[in-house]
């Protein structure tokens, strides 16, 4: 397994860049023989770490965003 979907983000994940590159083809090929797009303004690709639902993934592992730690901190009370 290689890719997490949650409703319409993607998350593809690999241990190498061949390997990442081969897994985003895959992906790409399966979205256009269903005629789905991803847009290309909302991708990221071949990054170390990105967010994802709330969450920082990385080869370091899953964090929650900083962004969303700092929202609750200024939560109006």
């Amino acid at each position: 397994v290689f890719v997490v979907v949650y409703f319409d983000d993607i998350l593809i994940y690999s241990k190498g860049l061949g390997e990442h590159l081969e897994h985003i083809r895959r992906v790409l090929d399966v979205l256009r023989s269903q005629s789905l797009f991803a847009n290309y303004s909302k991708c990221s690709f071949c990054t170390t770490e990105v967010v994802f639902l709330g969450f920082v993934v990385s080869a370091e592992g899953v964090r929650v965003d900083d962004e969303k730690i700092k929202a609750i901190k200024e939560w109006p009370v």
